[in-house]
């Protein structure tokens, strides 16, 4: 058979899945649930990962900043930039043919959260109030609706809860005496996400 004809069906069998498992990347964006500590927000990021017919796995980062309500920190701006591994469990809803054209999946994973702040340094007499969030890990879980548009696009609805409680560091500052405490405080946080897949 000529080469190109015979590349054109190496392509046709990569196309339609042959192999099981297609690699993809999206982006997505969505909203934030608020809790004790933290208002609503927005966010968005980007995803690579490996889909099967019955699994998906992947690693996304994505970025939000919210307002904090001044709870148990001071009250400012707290950002949060989470780079999430994650693996699913599908299941087909709906089918056209052989492929699945809805299918739902649940599953999770662990994070790293990257911390950014720039709260309030009050100061109470001659006492100056600082407080540093550490990044560190957590953990999350969730799960979603896959629609496929076309061949290679996925449509997908994903609602998470993200779990992290990280340490806080409070320094009191008074001329050259300087005093730290230590506590956690809790950020966790839900997540709607609307993400858009390109599956090669």
């Amino acid at each position: 058979a000529p080469y190109g004809a015979k590349s054109s069906r190496m392509s046709e069998e990569l196309s339609f899945n042959k192999l099981g498992v297609r690699p993809f990347f999206g982006a997505y964006f969505g909203f934030l649930g608020g809790n004790a500590e933290l208002k609503t927000g927005i966010t968005g990021g980007g995803e690579i990962g490996f889909a099967g017919d019955r699994f998906m796995t992947s690693i996304s980062i994505g970025h939000y900043s919210k307002k904090n309500m001044g709870v148990s920190l001071r009250k400012g701006d707290v950002s949060l930039t989470p780079v999430m591994f994650s693996f699913y469990g599908k299941m087909p809803v709906a089918k056209e043919g052989e492929l699945d054209k809805i299918s739902f999946r649940a599953g999770g994973g662990f994070s790293y959260i990257f911390v950014g702040h720039n709260l309030d340094t009050p100061q109470v007499g001659a006492t100056t109030i600082t407080e540093d969030i550490d990044s560190g890990t957590g953990f999350h879980v969730g799960g979603g609706l896959d629609y496929w548009i076309f061949k290679n696009v996925s449509l997908s609805q994903e609602v998470l809860y993200l779990f992290y409680q990280p340490d806080v560091t409070t320094t009191f500052t008074t001329g050259t005496t300087v005093t730290r405490t230590q506590s956690v405080v809790r950020l966790d946080t839900a997540l709607v996400l609307l993400k858009l897949k390109y599956h090669f």
